[in-house]
C-alpha cells in the first residue's frame, strides 16, 4: 500500500526515456535526456521522498483507526485492539 501525496511532485524524465507520440518510451540506458519539454507528475509516494515516511504514518494511522484500534495518548505510534498491539515506527 502506498500513501497518497500531500502536495504535487514533479520529476524530470529519467535518462534513457523520451516522449514519443505523447507516450513515454525507453530508448536505451546510455541515452541522456536532454529534452526538458516534459516532466512527470508523481501520483503516489515513492521511497526516498522527504515526505514519504510522514504520509505513510498518516495513511497507516487512518487505516488502523478505521479497523477499530485505539491510539495511545502517551505514544501516538502505539495502537491497541483487544490483545493485539501494533507499534508503528515509521514516524
Amino acid at each position: 500500500m502506498q500513501a497518497p501525496l500531500d502536495c504535487p511532485v514533479y520529476l524530470e524524465v529519467p535518462a534513457g526515456y523520451r516522449f514519443v507520440d505523447g507516450k513515454l518510451k525507453f530508448i536505451g540506458e546510455n541515452n541522456k535526456n536532454t529534452d526538458k519539454t516534459y516532466v512527470l507528475n508523481l501520483l503516489k509516494n515513492m521511497y526516498g521522498l522527504i515526505q514519504a515516511g510522514y504520509n505513510w504514518y498518516n495513511k497507516l494511522t487512518d487505516v488502523l483507526l478505521e479497523l477499530g484500534f485505539k491510539q495511545s495518548n502517551v505514544d501516538k505510534c502505539l495502537f491497541i485492539q483487544h490483545e493485539c498491539v501494533i507499534l508503528n515506527l515509521c514516524r
